[in-house]
């Protein structure tokens, strides 16, 4: 991100496989520290930036500047995980991760967990909101010729992923809804979440 620059982590060429193509790494300068605060990524270097500039880049913004910032640390918005006292690995952006049972849970992980049937070829998990808490919801695209198996799903998800994140419900569709932007196509995620929330309030 550019607010610490390029190169504020990496990966050392000796690690294994199983680290070495993960996100995040081993801080470059020794003067570098991070901290991980809530599952939120924090960072302090001689690298980050000063702060943000308002609108048409005449002066800083304080204000702005000082909400990114705890106690001089820069807080990044990233969900992450300390692997050691100079090393942390990147999950993804807290904006995309769903509270479930108590803890952060990356989409992600429980979409990896979906794509190791052979017969779904895509995955995107959402959370729903319910008065006993907020409950994962799938949805998935099948290999061609491929019919959806919900149980299999289910069952396959609780032997592999904690309870809590097991997805209460499993759909499949044609497409995913998307939408074109600048940096590409983007998965319409709000509109997975309506459709999630129309489904298990069907249920109640």
């Amino acid at each position: 991100m550019s607010e610490v620059q390029a190169l504020f982590s990496f990966r050392q060429p000796s690690e294994p496989d199983s680290t070495r193509w993960r996100a995040g790494g081993t801080l470059t300068s020794p003067t570098a520290d991070y901290r991980v605060v809530d599952g939120e990524l924090q960072l302090k270097g001689p690298s980050l930036f000063e702060g943000y500039l308002r609108d048409g880049g005449s002066e800083a913004d304080a204000a702005l500047t000082a909400a990114n910032h705890d106690d001089g640390w820069f807080r990044t918005g990233d969900l992450a995980e300390a692997e050691g006292p100079r090393s942390f690995r990147f999950v993804t952006r807290l904006g995309d991760t769903m509270r479930l049972g108590g803890f952060l849970v990356a989409p992600a992980e429980i979409e990896a967990a979906i794509l190791e049937l052979a017969e779904i070829v895509a995955a995107q998990v959402v959370a729903v909101d319910l008065p006993a808490g907020s409950r994962p919801v799938a949805f998935v695209l099948m290999a061609a010729g491929e019919t959806l198996d919900e149980h299999r799903v289910s069952t396959h998800c609780q032997a592999t992923l904690a309870k809590f994140t097991s997805p209460v419900r499993v759909v499949a569709l044609e497409a995913f809804p998307v939408t074109d932007g600048p940096n590409g196509v983007k998965i319409q995620r709000a509109q997975l979440r309506s459709q999630a929330k129309d489904l298990l309030g069907e249920q109640t």
